[in-house]
């Protein structure tokens, strides 16, 4: 699927205004610079659906956030203004969206590998669009996804991520001694 196929799915959706829509083709561009070999169809379903709703501080305390099993995009206005880098956060939830299938975003489909999926994620977005923040709150989990990554091979890693399927991981983890 390539890029026209994304505009094709942006303009499908009513609920997006057009500065939203043009922020988020930027970003996916970037991305799939990086990232060619990449499917975007998860992204078009997802994108042609997209809820985005507004929620208050006392809800969600994210000035951003994706679920998946929705497809609902939450923004928190006040925690947004406060943001240093809603690029970085944008391009956090586009890789989410890219990867999102079935409720699933990535390798994290039961929650056992939720701190590795947000590091991962995390460090992805870093890499494409840097981070202008005074700091990011995921470093932990960057560093974790990153050691993971040297321990079972950042090609395990990439496609566990890409193809949303932890048992690649599993079964690297389980081979490791033979």
């Amino acid at each position: 699927m390539d890029l026209s196929n994304v505009d094709i799915a942006l303009a499908k959706n009513k609920t997006l205004d057009q500065s939203v829509k043009d922020n988020i083709k930027e970003l996916v561009v970037i991305f799939n610079k990086t990232f060619p070999e990449v499917s975007l169809d998860n992204l078009c379903i997802n994108l042609e659906t997209l809820k985005v709703e507004k929620a208050s501080s006392y809800v969600n305390h994210f000035p951003i956030d994706y679920n998946a099993k929705l497809n609902k995009l939450t923004i928190n206005k006040k925690e947004l203004e406060k943001a240093n880098d809603t690029r970085n956060l944008l391009m956090n939830i586009i890789i989410r969206l890219i990867v999102s299938k079935n409720g699933i975003i990535g390798f994290d489909s039961d929650g056992s590998f939720l701190a590795l999926n947000i590091g991962y994620i995390a460090g992805i977005a870093n890499m494409l669009v840097g981070n202008e923040g005074d700091s990011d709150i995921y470093t932990d989990e960057i560093i974790a996804a990153n050691i993971f990554g040297k321990i079972i091979g950042d090609d395990i890693l990439k496609e566990a991520f890409f193809t949303n399927n932890p048992s690649l991981i599993f079964n690297k983890i389980n081979n490791r001694g033979e």
